[in-house]
């Protein structure tokens, strides 16, 4: 079958739909919370998911309400849980430093090359304090206890790994440093996750030598509602940009999202 396309100007109203990147944040807040939470996503999708699965597997009990989730936070938290991380990267890499804080490690499986996908800064950091991990199957185990003090990454690795162990280090009992050894470029990311703990009550701050994470924080519930995503609202600010008359709701303009930035690239294309 042929299917010819031609140009035309797109026009209608589309409401954005919420971030994956921030759903992640705060549903993990929400988990290690002292009481329950209600958040407002009313779309999801399989990375999300697996995100609640496995917090449900390390204790939690989320359920997908009409219009998001109601999160009751974990009480106990099992020995060696297995976390199926499907296909998501974020998952997988924003719960291993948690699962090593709450209970000393756990099994971690995911579907298609997930689990091929390089972990090297955190086996790097897994050496110099004593922690074990081992790949067999298509299996990641790690055992072992994070413990409060300096942890160093390259700038130029996924922010997934400073957000695991940004997560993880204000549970510990003593404070902690998170440094980043060359410029760190994916700073936006870490910002949003900051920020994320922040809505839930765990404090961490920029210094000259890093991020400054106190020890002994514990998360607090707050209902909140998950933004809408600028990477998917991307497209349709280039629209705008190239003449079409569309418009997009939903949208927070003061939103430390990187992405954001497709607002003013999309008033240069239409020389405003």
């Amino acid at each position: 079958m042929d299917i010819t396309i031609f140009p035309g100007k797109l026009s209608g109203t589309v409401r954005a739909i919420p971030s994956k990147s921030q759903a992640h944040r705060l549903l993990i807040c929400a988990a290690f919370a002292d009481a329950p939470t209600t958040l407002f996503c009313p779309e999801t999708n399989r990375d999300i998911e697996a995100t609640m699965g496995c917090l449900n597997a390390l204790g939690a009990d989320i359920t997908r309400t009409d219009s998001g989730y109601r999160v009751i936070p974990a009480k106990e938290i099992p020995e060696q849980a297995e976390l199926h991380c499907h296909d998501s990267g974020s998952t997988l890499r924003f719960l291993i430093p948690v699962a090593l804080a709450l209970q000393g490690g756990g099994k971690f499986t995911g579907h298609g090359r997930l689990m091929e996908r390089p972990q090297g800064p955190y086996f790097d950091l897994f050496r110099e304090k004593g922690i074990a991990w081992s790949m067999e199957d298509g299996v990641l185990t790690v055992s072992g206890k994070l413990t409060p003090g300096e942890y160093a990454l390259p700038g130029d690795v996924s922010s997934q790994f400073f957000s695991g162990l940004l997560f993880a280090l204000p549970l510990l009992e003593g404070d902690s440093l998170l440094v980043s050894t060359t410029q760190l470029e994916s700073v936006g990311y870490v910002n949003m996750t900051r920020q994320a703990m922040e809505r839930f009550g765990v404090k961490t701050k920029w210094t000259k030598e890093g991020i400054f994470i106190p020890g002994n924080q514990m998360y607090h519930p707050a209902d909140c509602t998950v933004e809408a995503d600028w990477s998917n609202a991307a497209f349709w600010y280039a629209a705008q940009g190239t003449g079409s008359d569309v418009t997009v709701t939903g949208m927070d303009e003061r939103s430390i999202q990187g992405d954001r930035v497709i607002l003013e690239l999309g008033q240069m294309l239409r020389g405003e």
